[in-house]
């Protein structure tokens, strides 16, 4: 395809639409040779910020599920803890049922 475009067999020069020049066929795949190796740098680049970005979001994402662990574990121990004082609540109350009772009993 690109062969095609740039008809390499032919002995004919290139225009530089830039000039207005003619250019050999060689110095054309020199140029087109120049873009491409820009492109590359420049999707390199692109690749490796997107590697950076990647790896700073896994990173936020790791920091997310630790916290996300850690109020988990926070949350059980305070249910635990709540489970805890409604049992001595209970408890409490009981106590004080079985005080009026001996209390009515006396009067």
């Amino acid at each position: 395809f690109l062969h095609e475009e740039l008809d390499l067999d032919s002995p004919k020069s290139l225009e530089n639409a830039e000039s207005g020049r003619l250019i050999a066929p060689q110095e054309a795949c020199n140029r087109i040779a120049e873009v491409v190796q820009e492109a590359i740098r420049k999707m390199e680049f692109v690749a490796d910020e997107k590697k950076r970005m990647h790896k700073k979001a896994r990173l936020a994402v790791e920091a997310c599920d630790r916290e996300l662990a850690d109020k988990a574990r926070e949350a059980g121990e305070l249910k635990m803890e709540r489970q805890k004082k409604k049992s001595q609540i209970e408890e409490l109350e009981r106590i004080v049922r079985l005080k009026n009772a001996e209390a009515d009993m006396f009067q």
